[in-house]
């Protein structure tokens, strides 16, 4: 190979390394051409994450509120626990109370039935004087009651 065809094939070797440069050159141009829109796309990925970073910030300050609420629910919580242990220990003493006036109540039934068992025998017992009454008014007649009534009255 002589020195002419050497430099042929170092100027087509060149030539098409030119051809490969300028493709390399307009690829290199085209990604500057994206870079632009990737930055823009960038930025508005960070102002994205901005946002979602306010808005977890927001989450954990409402999470925040919701465990202090929950908190306050528990203390509430055990304080209606107190009130009703409190009303259950009433009411077994209402209860224990209302046993003691139901046997007294029973008492006063029982006595009571007693009372008009009496006053029924105590009535009877007076229709019968008033009845034998009557007959010895009869018998006697009512003058002489009358003069025994008026001997027993004092002069």
């Amino acid at each position: 190979m002589t020195d002419r065809d050497l430099l042929e094939l170092i100027a087509q070797k060149v030539s098409k390394m030119d051809g490969d440069i300028i493709e390399i050159k307009n690829e290199i141009s085209g990604i500057k051409n994206k870079i632009p829109r990737m930055e823009s796309e960038i930025t508005g990925i960070k102002s994205e994450i901005t946002g979602i970073k306010s808005e977890i910030t927001g989450m954990k300050g409402e999470i925040s509120g919701i465990k202090s609420e929950i908190t306050g629910m528990k203390g509430e919580i055990f304080g209606i626990k107190d009130e009703i242990s409190g009303m259950k220990s009433e009411i077994k003493e209402l209860k224990q109370s209302q046993a003691r006036m139901q046997s007294k109540l029973d008492l006063v039934a029982e006595q009571t039935a007693g009372l008009i068992e009496f006053r029924t025998e105590v009535i009877s017992r007076f229709d019968t004087v008033t009845e034998i009454q009557k007959s010895l008014l009869e018998m006697y007649g009512e003058h002489e009651a009358e003069i025994r009534a008026l001997k027993r009255r004092p002069v």
